[in-house]
């Protein structure tokens, strides 16, 4: 069975999750890179071209596909304001919350380089992305129960934790 990463962008679920997938020597799937080789267009172009509902009916049918499959997945950030991916988020045993304390948060998403590569970040202030953040934070948290709440901790750190864990619940 899939371990799932969830959380806001840029709280690290793709980082985490190859040094995750790495330790318990498992396949790592990225949901938004995997859309993109599907759809053979970015994200952005996506969003753009076909708009956030269609998106999120990709990450939908993704995560169906390799929910039940022995890999760790890193969703995107926004894959909780789906319906239907965020029931089959709830079915799921393995679902790992990713929190960012806020600070950090904010910090890596006013990067120049994060904010090209996010559709939701373009044209939006601070206080919209912090708004979007904690609108979204009870859909996470309507998901799992399972969270890591860090600062700077390092993503190796991180995956032994979660491993850990996992372990703790008979979960791997």
């Amino acid at each position: 069975m899939s371990i799932i990463l969830i959380g806001f962008m840029a709280v690290g679920k793709s980082t985490i999750g190859q040094e995750l997938a790495k330790m318990l020597q498992r396949p790592f799937i990225d949901l938004d890179e995997w859309i993109e080789k599907q759809e053979t267009q970015s994200i952005s172009t996506l969003f753009d071209e076909k708009g956030e509902a269609y998106f999120r009916q990709c990450e939908y049918q993704a995560l169906k596909h390799w929910q039940d499959k022995p890999v760790v997945i890193a969703t995107g950030g926004g894959i909780v304001t789906h319906k239907a991916s965020r029931t089959l988020l709830k079915k799921h045993q393995n679902v790992i919350g990713l929190e960012l304390e806020e600070a950090y948060l904010m910090k890596r998403l006013n990067n120049k380089d994060v904010q090209a590569t996010r559709p939701l970040l373009k044209q939006q202030t601070p206080v919209d992305i912090l708004s979007l953040y904690r609108h979204r934070l009870a859909y996470y948290y309507e998901v799992t129960d399972n969270w890591f709440i860090y600062s700077n901790e390092s993503p190796q750190i991180l995956a032994e934790q979660i491993i850990l864990f996992l372990k703790d619940k008979t979960f791997v």
